[in-house]
């Protein structure tokens, strides 16, 4: 009968799960002996977000990962941020066009305004907040 068993690095991170019989743990790598239901216990915490470390007692636990740092929170809205305003670019050129070339409809003339109306206002969201409110992109 195969036993379940988790190893952890230097810092108590859980970073592997072994099997004795299906996955034995490689020489030299120190593990501690879990259950069955431990280990599906755990991975279904992993799946849902939580990270896996040594508890107390040595058993692998889950629990909530730190909170983004500052930079982080600015990296990842910096990065939504782009993500829009490309999408918004996309959406203009055809319009600009149009204008540039005096064949835009009134329709287009005011959904072009909405579109730049809509990117000023995404350059203007404070991407230092964790959950910052984007607005909503014109509708075409």
């Amino acid at each position: 009968m195969s036993q379940k068993q988790a190893a952890f690095d230097e810092a108590d991170a859980l970073i592997a799960f072994y099997d004795t019989e299906d996955s034995p743990a490689p020489e030299g790598i120190q593990t501690v002996d879990i259950s069955d239901e431990q280990w599906t216990a755990l991975l279904d915490a992993q799946a849902n977000g939580k990270r896996l470390v040594r508890g107390g007692d040595g058993l692998p636990i889950a629990v909530d990962p730190p909170p983004p740092t500052p930079d982080e929170i600015k990296a990842f809205n910096t990065n939504a941020r782009d993500a829009l305003l490309a999408a918004a670019a996309l959406a203009i050129a055809p319009l600009q066009d149009a204008v540039d070339l005096d064949e835009a409809t009134d329709e287009e003339t005011a959904l072009l305004k909405q579109w730049k109306q809509y990117r000023v206002a995404v350059n203007r969201v404070d991407l230092t907040q964790a959950t910052p409110v984007w607005p909503a992109a014109p509708t075409t």
